[in-house]
C-alpha cells in the first residue's frame, strides 16, 4: 500500500499504474511460490489483494 497511495494522491492515472504494477508483482510472486497454473491465478489469493490495490488507488 505504501507504493500505491502517494502516486494516487498526485493523479488517478499514476495511482492506477502503480496498482497495475503492484498487481503484476503480486501475481509474479504468487506464481513463483506456488507454481504457475490456472488454479493459482484463479484462487482467492490472487484477486483479493488485486481488488484492494485498485480500491486504494481510487
Amino acid at each position: 500500500m505504501v507504493s500505491i497511495v502517494p502516486p494516487s494522491l498526485i493523479s488517478v492515472p499514476f495511482g492506477l499504474s502503480a496498482a497495475t504494477l503492484a498487481t503484476l508483482g503480486h501475481g509474479f510472486l504468487l506464481c513463483a511460490e506456488r507454481g504457475f497454473s490456472i488454479a493459482t491465478i484463479g484462487s482467492f489469493d490472487f484477486p483479493a489483494p488485486t481488488f484492494l490495490f485498485f480500491l486504494v488507488a481510487q
